[in-house]
């Protein structure tokens, strides 16, 4: 067999330090998004620059062009052109390196690590952590909201076996359940096909399955499922969707990120106002990535963005927290007992009551749209539209104002510097 002359595999190594004296520099192209790179912090520690992607928390540690180069995702001929400066320029390996070495000893020290954690309970329990160490005097987040109770996520269901499906499976892979629960109701079928899916799931921990005996519609459907889910948050989540990685983190760190968040409304492919890049169409997700990729990508992008408030959420991935539902009730089973308007009419009476609603641009799923209604929609978008105006005329300018303010155009601009990304990666 022939081998490179200049490849050399040294073995199993002991301990860090072992491993970085056989390196002059470190390459991390792992196409896993990184949710901090102990290996990248090792390297810098003992005075390695890094070449690794721009992907997950890597850019958090390499300063590209300083402690090393941070190149797109996929993107060889990136690294390549990485690689042969460092050769043709050693003397950078020796000044990055120190850069990075620095960079690790002033942020992830054994003192910064505990300095930050000291502050971090302070803000938190208002008492000094070290004898007469000063507090901080302006109030937190963490004071004011509490701790975040466990999360129930609801998904209803009515016929569409395959989205259901796939739904299911994305829940379960994506979602840690040892604090979270799934509560899937199924709201009479007449697919019998959906009995037999549910089946295969009655004894999965974490899973609580309900059939009820009649339809009655998806709002009385999902004020039970929150009934059900008493002193829980709870997530709505349509049956056909896909949900992706970090998805519940995400929508969970936005309605803890400030004090009178109500709800938070997930990115989509395909959710009319919540799509991104593109309002109000399908945003084709490219073939040759999966959606993990993709929405990693997309939420790579957009992680330092503000989330948007606006005036109401979606009800195909929507997190409300308990606190609200306490303080405002639930659905207007009455006035929109199938759908379509229910949880515009519920935000906007949150809002009243002072609660924000948010988008997170820390959570993307993925959203078939309109797979149990078929062709229902129109007509209940229209009569739906048409008992919410009646209620709150302020309603659509609300929209409009809000849908079109600079927090949510910068979110667009960044999701959609993530899709051009998208279609060239892994594309000769």
């Amino acid at each position: 067999m022939l081998t490179a002359d200049n490849l050399v595999f040294v073995g199993y190594k002991e301990n860090a330090r072992a491993a970085m004296q056989e390196i002059n520099v470190l390459l991390n192209l792992s196409t896993f998004a990184e949710s901090f790179g102990r290996t990248v912090a090792e390297a810098m520690a003992s005075a390695r620059p890094v070449i690794a992607y721009r992907w997950g928390a890597l850019p958090e540690l390499v300063q590209d062009g300083e402690s090393g180069y941070l190149v797109p995702f996929f993107d060889i001929d990136g690294v390549l052109k990485a690689v042969l400066d460092l050769c043709a320029h050693e003397e950078k390996i020796i000044s990055m390196g120190q850069r990075g070495r620095e960079f690790v000893a002033g942020h992830f020290s054994q003192q910064v690590l505990r300095d930050r954690m000291a502050e971090g309970y302070e803000r938190i329990t208002g008492q000094p952590i070290y004898g007469e160490r000063p507090l901080h005097n302006e109030a937190t987040a963490a004071r004011l909201i509490g701790a975040a109770p466990p999360t129930t996520i609801i998904i209803p269901v009515h016929d569409a076996v395959e989205e259901v499906r796939a739904c299911i499976a994305s829940v379960l892979h994506h979602t840690d359940l040892r604090d979270t629960e799934v509560m899937i109701i199924d709201d009479a079928s007449s697919d019998p096909a959906i009995g037999e899916l549910l089946n295969a799931y009655e004894a999965r921990p974490g899973l609580r399955i309900f059939r009820a005996s009649h339809n009655q519609g998806y709002t009385r459907t999902v004020n039970l499922g929150i009934k059900l889910a008493a002193g829980r948050d709870v997530i709505l989540l349509n049956s056909d969707t896909i949900v992706t990685p970090r998805w519940l983190e995400g929508l969970r760190a936005s309605a803890y990120s400030r004090p009178m968040v109500g709800t938070v409304t997930a990115m989509s492919d395909n959710a009319g106002a919540f799509s991104f890049p593109i309002a109000g169409q399908k945003n084709e997700r490219p073939d040759h990535l999966s959606h993990e990729q993709y929405a990693l990508l997309m939420v790579q992008a957009t992680y330092q963005c503000p989330a948007p408030a606006v005036p109401t959420g979606s009800g195909f991935c929507l997190f409300m927290r308990r606190a609200m539902i306490d303080a405002v009730g639930l659905f207007d089973v009455d006035r929109f007992p199938r759908g379509y308007g229910e949880e515009n009419e519920f935000c906007m009476r949150a809002m009243d009551e002072g609660w924000q609603h948010l988008i997170s641009p820390w959570s993307f799923v993925y959203h078939v749209r309109n797979a149990s209604f078929k062709g229902e929609k129109e007509q209940l978008l229209a009569a739906g539209l048409a008992r919410l105006t009646a209620l709150y005329p302020n309603y659509d300018a609300l929209v409009r104002a809000g849908f079109s303010q600079p927090a949510l155009t910068y979110l667009r601009e960044a999701s959609a510097g993530a899709q051009t990304q998208a279609r060239g990666i892994g594309v000769p």
